[in-house]
């Protein structure tokens, strides 16, 4: 999709962050930023921020901005749901890490993404009865999500976006394994190198008692 007047920017979904490839007219290239509709503006974040970024109205649009190329995502909802959590589950099978986490993953794809969206919709968007306490409401909504499967009640936030997270947090925690490894390696070898010295003085002082204990068997 490509977006080259402020028209087209108002058809994006409000507030929602979209990735995108933002050509400006001064012909720098921003590749994989993310932007906002926020109705009366676009917010294009910093790379790397959650917050800061550069907004911009109506009237600017068109003075600032060549274009903005927005890719089509690939296969439905549930597809790209399951094909990050699987992602996310392979990853923790082959790291050995967080076994509690992994069986979370695996309960969660099991249940399914659609019931998991219908336990989430529930959390989220539980209708409200008049003079119900919240003990009460909460009771209605374990009631309702039982009813979906009793497993939805703990895993009714997996969505991409958490498998996303921990992808990255996958990523991070092999990182500084890889690099604990690497510096033990250097310590077990910096340690194997003063022991190979040591026994290269043992030796060398060895070779010299024996040369003494030779002369003196001469000299006799």
């Amino acid at each position: 999709m490509t977006i080259n007047t402020f028209e087209k920017v108002l058809l994006l979904p409000k507030h929602e962050k979209i990735t995108a490839s933002i050509v400006w007219k001064s012909g720098a290239v921003t590749e994989k930023g993310r932007i906002t509709n926020e109705g009366k503006s676009i917010f294009i974040y910093n790379r790397g921020s959650k917050k800061y970024g550069t907004r911009i109205k109506e009237g600017d649009f068109l003075r600032e901005i060549e274009r903005i190329e927005i890719k089509e995502k690939r296969g439905s909802e549930a597809e790209r749901w399951l094909k990050s959590w699987k992602k996310a589950e392979k990853m923790l099978e082959e790291s050995g890490l967080w076994s509690d986490v992994l069986q979370n993953i695996k309960d969660g794809i099991e249940i399914g993404f659609e019931k998991i969206k219908k336990a989430y919709e529930i959390d989220f968007n539980l209708p409200k009865i008049e003079k119900e306490t919240y003990q009460q409401e909460r009771e209605r909504e374990t009631k309702l999500i039982k009813e979906i499967d009793e497993r939805s009640l703990n895993r009714n936030s997996l969505n991409t976006k958490e498998a996303f997270l921990i992808i990255q947090e996958l990523r991070e925690a092999r990182y500084e394994r890889a690099v604990y490894i690497s510096k033990s390696c250097v310590r077990a070898f910096e340690k194997a190198k003063r022991f190979k010295d040591v026994l290269s003085d043992l030796k060398n002082q060895a070779q010299m008692y024996m040369r003494k204990c030779v002369g003196m068997i001469r000299k006799d």
